[in-house]
């Protein structure tokens, strides 16, 4: 799955644990380009782009992870407040 693939598919995303599978998404994709790194099937150039990408694709993912935070922790007092109410 390509870099950009993983941006798009984050803001799809619903709850944490989608979440957290789109990041090992992510992760694995780390763990390739640094693999080519090292046997050299990735060069320096394709470095600086991947990094790029990879900048971006982190600070969404670091700011969706706390939109959704957010969201529960919401979602979590509004049922306490319903519970207290009954």
């Amino acid at each position: 799955m390509a870099l950009l693939e993983i941006g798009e598919k984050i803001e799809d995303t619903k709850t944490i644990e989608a979440l957290d599978e789109v990041q090992e998404q992510f992760e694995a994709i780390l763990k390739q380009v640094v693999a080519g790194l090292r046997d050299g099937t990735v060069s320096a150039d394709g470095l600086d782009t991947f990094r790029l990408g990879y900048e971006f694709v982190r600070d969404t993912l670091q700011l969706h992870r706390e939109a959704l935070t957010r969201r529960a922790g919401r979602d979590e007092n509004l049922v306490v407040v319903a519970k207290a109410v009954s």
